[in-house]
């Protein structure tokens, strides 16, 4: 008897600590709001152009929702109360904060309730391209046959806009608010955290169409310093656009929108003359 009792017993020990072993590896998904549970229709976004008072409304199971939030300036940090619009009266039904980091090149969204975590995602590798126009330029010393400008107050050269490469990658977005899926965004694929009409159009889009992932590809191209008459590159480019274009397919196929971002050396970018395509 007492044997049958040692193994029952061990039997049970082992399934406890099997279960607490693949807990913690486990990865969480944010479940009521994710995009492929969630039945969200008929969103009317009233404001979304001030982040500190974001509101908009959606219908779900037939109860119609108002969402109001708030947006810090890092975009790290989400508020957000919804209520249930009733007959005669709005009632909050849930009320939350979102964070966001970035660990070691990986944005995570944590959400938190009275101050508890209760939910905490991995979206994916941060895809920002770098701005800082410090790094080293591989094109150093390569020839450049483009359109040549010259800028005669420094009596420099420089080339035009030149392709220099090309990118391709995919995320995960939680669908859980506007305000979240802007600063998953912003965080992800924009270095300077200017937010624009296009981004907002394409957040409105991922809550209206429930998508999952986003699929992007970015076109880089550059402004450099060139010698005369030898026409090639030199020290590290004074100029850079990024063009990101956001599809929701892997095939890109379905296009949602391209975001420019813009960025010139403070000292070295020639602003008396008008740099124009290579």
């Amino acid at each position: 008897m007492k044997r049958k009792y040692i193994k029952a017993y061990s039997k049970l020990l082992a399934m406890i600590m099997a279960a607490v072993l693949v807990l913690p590896l486990s990865t969480p998904v944010l479940a009521a709001e994710s995009a492929n549970s969630n039945n969200r229709t008929e969103f009317n976004f009233i404001n979304v152009e001030d982040y500190d008072n974001i509101e908009y409304t959606y219908v779900e199971n037939e109860n119609t929702y108002h969402v109001y939030e708030s947006i810090n300036d890092s975009f790290t940090e989400v508020h957000t109360k919804i209520y249930v619009i009733n007959e005669s009266e709005e009632v909050l039904i849930d009320e939350f904060i979102i964070y966001l980091e970035t660990v070691d090149g990986t944005l995570y969204v944590s959400k938190y309730v009275d101050e508890v975590l209760v939910d905490r995602s991995e979206v994916g590798q941060v895809n920002q391209v770098n701005f800082a126009g410090s790094g080293i330029n591989l094109r150093v010393g390569r020839y450049y046959d483009g359109m040549l400008y010259y800028d005669g107050s420094t009596n420099r050269f420089f080339t035009g806009w030149y392709y220099d490469y090309t990118s391709e990658g995919s995320n995960y977005i939680p669908v859980f608010t506007y305000s979240v899926v802007i600063s998953v965004l912003t965080n992800l694929l924009i270095e300077n955290q200017v937010v624009s009409v296009v981004i907002e159009e394409i957040a409105q889009k991922i809550l209206e169409e429930k998508m999952p992932i986003i699929y992007w590809t970015q076109e880089v191209y550059h402004v450099n310093q060139i010698s005369y008459p030898e026409r090639q590159l030199y020290g590290s480019f004074v100029g850079q656009k990024v063009y990101m274009s956001i599809y929701s397919d892997s095939e890109r196929n379905d296009y949602l929108g391209t975001e420019v971002q813009e960025w010139h050396d403070p000292e070295e970018w020639p602003s008396r003359i008008n740099i124009g395509p290579a």
